[in-house]
């Protein structure tokens, strides 16, 4: 069949329209029947979404009569004609079956045999099964029967539709109907008879045998119930002949079962009291103590109960005394004894102590003092005395200690006790007092040295004795940083331990004898710089024990003569203790200064033959002859001496200005500025020593004065002038000016002696 549909549209999430492709078409051929169609949608940017629906296609009723052909319609062309139809007398095959107008026959039902002694299984009664297959119909050629239907009041099947239904039936009889229908509505029924029967006896369990205590003559047992199971009946009758109350020995007791059909069971059982029980006894007293001396009450009565006997009787005690370990100690034990007929036997006592537990009555002496004569004071304290109500008289002891008593107040306790071991404490107070100070001798006075500022020293304590203390505590007031120059009064305190004290005085006497440690600069040896040499000649350092600033002086002048010059140092504390040291002060003159140069010469003499040549004329210029024995220059020749030193100086300076090979190697060089420098120094001690000398000379006229006045003035010019070169660095100026300047001076030394000579001053 052509079937036309509408094509779905799909909506996007930016409302876009698409409309779906589906599968089969529209306008396809579709089958009879239910056809699944797929559709799918994919909007613009590629996103797809599918779906699907069904067409159902029915095939067409053409004789329109509500049946197709489908469905079984015989004939689709005749509406009067349908599946199911009945056959009735028309003419027609109303039914389909191929025949026209057949006869129906009616069914015939048979429920089957009376069923006589169903034996009941359960208390509902028991399950039957039925039998209607003898039922029939008579039309061919298959017959026509389509439905069974049975029934019975109170009865439900487990299908009453079949042909064998199952069903429980109860007791007696029940009458069942069983209706047979066939195609065309004819039924026809048949019934039978269902009896069920009972005829099987109860299942009896007796409770389990008893064996029980005997409780009284006829005892009350709990024998419990028997277990009765019944197939059909859910609760059988019981009954047994248990006595209202056991006698002594076994019993017998038989349980019936009947059930409601009259089946009868039977079980026994056996219940046996004993008696193991002893008989009790009523009335026993407790164990009592009685006190020493006390009236006894007599034995009270007592009572036997027992369960086998039907009333209650009395019985009487036997009694025993046993001594205990004094004669006011011991105990009586009353007996009791009673059996029942089944040699069951119960023993009651009771047994009365007899002790005495009253102490005794202690009276103490008075309380005690005393003063103390030792760690341990003996003295009398007095003694107890004790009263008791035992035969007996009871001891008395204390704990006093037996060296005697302590310093303070001890507890002396004093006991009674009598034979039974009663006791009786009282206390008595005995105090020993320490009120005698310590006894201090000494120490004597002590002398000793300082150390430092305060000096720690170790003083020997006094003699100390108590009557108690052994070692009373020894304390002084000594200062605890140590002890100050001088005299100190030093208190000793000796304090027992009851608090009692004793002082003796010390004086501690400090001195300060020891002088201070002095250290002075070293040795010095230097050049002289003229006449007179300043000299820096160090710092001393003193260090006392007790000062902490000892005075330091020294003996040196303000400017050091050539020679040797010893320097005293003095260190003073202020307990005038003092220590000296001495420093010598070496100022070398023009002769050792020139030795000194030619040494270092002598050193480098290979670095080059101007070195040599200045090593030479520094030897010329030491000639003896240019000298007089005070290391001074020579009047006449000393003038050899300067003009070797020029002559020196010039080499020297000459080998300076080498170049290449010929330099000089930085130390050689180095010692060349040296030599060079103490040369013209040499020199200007020469010149400053002789104008010195000369400025000292009396003048012996006043022609000679003038002569002097003018040689000394040009000798201080020429002087000044050599001072001027030597600043600017112009060594050989410098020492020519400085020869010049002795020259000058040597004329005015002579001018003052009255003659003259003639002296080249090399200018």
């Amino acid at each position: 069949m052509v079937v036309h549909y509408e094509l779905p549209v799909a909506r996007t999430f930016d409302d876009e329209f698409v409309v779906a492709s589906c599968t089969p078409a529209s306008g396809s051929v579709f089958p009879v029947g239910v056809t699944t169609v797929s559709c799918s949608a994919t909007d613009s940017v590629g996103n797809s979404i599918s779906g699907e629906f069904t067409v159902t296609v029915t095939d067409p009723d053409r004789d329109r009569d509500g049946v197709r052909r489908v469905d079984g319609d015989c004939d689709d062309d005749d509406p009067a004609v349908f599946p199911g139809a009945r056959e009735v007398v028309d003419g027609k095959d109303n039914d389909c079956d191929g025949l026209v107008d057949n006869v129906n026959v009616a069914p015939v039902a048979d429920a089957g045999a009376d069923v006589s002694a169903a034996e009941a299984s359960t208390s509902d009664g028991a399950v039957v099964v039925l039998d209607g297959s003898g039922s029939s119909d008579a039309d061919v050629p298959n017959g026509d029967v389509i439905s069974y239907s049975w029934s019975a009041r109170g009865i439900t099947f487990d299908d009453s539709s079949i042909v064998n239904p199952s069903a429980t039936f109860p007791l007696g009889t029940t009458e069942v109907t069983l209706v047979v229908t066939d195609s065309y509505g004819e039924s026809d029924s048949s019934t039978v008879s269902v009896t069920v029967v009972d005829t099987t006896e109860p299942v009896i369990v007796a409770p389990d045998d008893i064996e029980i205590e005997l409780t009284a003559v006829l005892t009350q047992v709990s024998v419990g119930a028997p277990t009765v199971t019944d197939a059909a009946d859910q609760f059988p009758l019981v009954s047994g002949d248990s006595p209202g109350g056991f006698p002594l020995g076994s019993t017998t007791v038989t349980w019936t079962a009947t059930d409601a059909s009259g089946n009868e069971s039977t079980a026994t059982q056996t219940v046996t009291v004993v008696d193991t029980t002893a008989p009790s006894l009523f009335g026993v007293p407790r164990d009592v103590r009685e006190e020493y001396g006390q009236t006894r009450p007599s034995a009270p009565q007592v009572i036997v109960v027992d369960a086998s006997e039907s009333e209650p009787r009395e019985v009487l005690p036997t009694e025993v005394r046993t001594d205990g370990p004094n004669a006011d100690t011991y105990s009586i034990t009353r007996t009791w004894t009673a059996s029942d007929s089944s040699g069951n036997t119960v023993v009651g006592t009771q047994v009365i102590s007899v002790s005495d537990t009253t102490p005794p009555v202690v009276t103490v002496p008075a309380d005690v003092s005393a003063e103390a004569t030792g760690r341990e004071t003996e003295l009398g304290f007095g003694a107890g005395l004790a009263t008791d109500n035992s035969s007996v008289a009871p001891s008395v002891t204390n704990d006093a200690p037996t060296g005697g008593f302590p310093l303070g107040a001890t507890t002396v306790t004093w006991t009674a006790t009598d034979i039974s071991g009663n006791s009786t404490s009282a206390t008595q107070t005995v105090t020993v007092s320490d009120t005698t100070p310590p006894t201090v001798q000494g120490p004597t006075n002590a002398r000793f040295e300082s150390t430092t500022v305060v000096t720690r020293v170790v003083l020997s304590p006094p003699v100390v004795t108590d009557v108690v203390d052994p070692e009373p505590l020894v304390t002084n007031d000594a200062p605890s940083e140590g002890f100050p120059v001088g005299d100190t009064l030093v208190t000793w305190t000796a304090t027992d331990f009851s608090g009692n004290s004793a002082s003796s005085t010390q004086i501690v006497t400090l001195e300060d004898t020891t002088p201070p440690v002095l250290v002075v600069p070293g040795d010095i040896e230097t050049n002289a710089t003229g006449a007179l040499t300043t000299v820096a000649i160090g710092t001393a350092s003193a260090t006392d024990a007790v000062d902490p600033a000892p005075v330091i002086t020294n003996d040196a002048p303000a400017q050091f003569t050539v020679g040797t010059t010893v320097v005293t140092w003095t260190a003073t504390d202020e307990s005038g203790n003092s220590s000296s040291a001495v420093q010598q002060v070496v100022v070398l003159g023009a002769a050792e200064m020139k030795s000194s140069v030619m040494d270092a010469l002598a050193e480098i003499s290979g670095e080059g033959k101007e070195i040599e040549d200045a090593l030479r004329e520094s030897e010329k210029g030491l000639d003896s002859k240019n000298w007089t024995d005070g290391g001074e220059l020579s009047s006449q020749h000393g003038h050899r001496a300067l003009s070797a030193d020029k002559k020196a100086v010039n080499k020297l300076l000459l080998a300076l200005d080498q170049k290449g090979m010929k330099a000089l190697s930085p130390e050689a060089r180095e010692i060349v500025e040296q030599a060079i420098i103490t040369l013209v120094n040499i020199d200007r001690l020469l010149a400053e020593t002789q104008i010195a000398n000369a400025e000292d000379l009396t003048v012996r006229s006043p022609k000679d004065q003038r002569a002097h006045d003018k040689q000394l003035a040009d000798a201080r010019k020429r002087f000044a002038e050599a001072e001027v070169e030597f600043a600017k660095g112009d060594y050989g100026k410098a020492i020519d000016r400085f020869r010049a300047a002795w020259n000058h001076a040597v004329k005015a030394e002579e001018s003052a002696d009255g003659h003259s000579s003639k002296i080249d001053e090399g200018v």
